[in-house]
């Protein structure tokens, strides 16, 4: 057998010194990488199993708060129902012993469940005029969280009685909202709801018109308009007396 020489000797060393040398980073850097993995795994492991204990001591409070709505949550019989609801509510219980007037009361069309919401929300609003005591007791009358019956919008502006000075009046603007079970929605009514928007129609392109001859256009020219009139101040526009003057 041919022994090696010294020189082949030395680059044989080298060659398998840089072989172990790779071997070595490449099972380092897989290790490395296996090791990551690991620790992102048992991360997101221990996040989800704090999430079930987190579940587990609030199971109880959620199944009553379910049982709850469960049992006030109700579904109304038809649609009548449904659209006359609040308007009955308004105009006989709420108002009952107060002196009250109702401007312009009127129901909104009903909001059907959304991923947000999912309710069927039946919509009412009104102004109502009358003295500080009565408009705040209708107020609170009006939201009734075990009827799921809320309002979302209430807007008070203060009025002076020309008859008594030191009795305040209110012109109150609200908007009632009662909430359904979702099971009373007709497939109808969900159909409506989810039928897509009306596609964009461009408006035509109108052809150029020809520009007029500089005689012509002077001939052709419409005499002024007459000066329109001065804008009449209304209620509305006048500012709010200040009920301490």
């Amino acid at each position: 057998m041919t022994q090696l020489k010294p020189s082949e000797k030395r680059m044989l060393v080298i060659l398998l010194s840089g072989l172990f040398l790779l071997a070595n980073v490449l099972g380092w850097a897989w290790y490395s990488s296996l090791m990551l993995r690991s620790e992102r795994r048992l991360a997101g492991l221990k996040t989800k199993v704090n999430a079930l204990e987190v579940w587990r001591r609030e199971a109880p409070a959620a199944e009553e708060k379910r049982a709850w709505i469960g049992a006030n949550l109700k579904e109304y019989a038809d649609e009548t129902a449904r659209d006359t609801y609040l308007d009955n509510l308004v105009q006989n219980d709420l108002r009952s012993g107060l002196d009250l007037e109702l401007i312009s009361p009127r129901p909104l069309d009903p909001l059907m469940p959304t991923e947000e919401l999912p309710f069927i929300r039946s919509r009412y609003e009104t102004k109502v005029k009358g003295t500080w005591t009565d408009v705040m007791t209708f107020v609170y009358r009006l939201q009734k969280p075990s009827e799921f019956r809320f309002v979302p919008r209430v807007t008070m502006v203060p009025r002076k009685n020309e008859q008594n000075d030191a009795e305040q009046f209110v012109e109150c603007f609200v908007t009632i909202e009662k909430w359904w079970a979702p099971e009373s929605a007709t497939a109808d009514e969900v159909a409506m709801n989810e039928q897509p928007a009306a596609p964009v129609v461009e408006a035509p392109v109108t052809a150029a018109v020809p520009t007029p001859e500089p005689a012509a256009a002077a001939s052709a020219a419409a005499p002024p308009a007459e000066a329109a009139p001065a804008a009449v101040a209304t209620p509305e526009t006048v500012n709010p007396v200040n009920p301490g003057q």
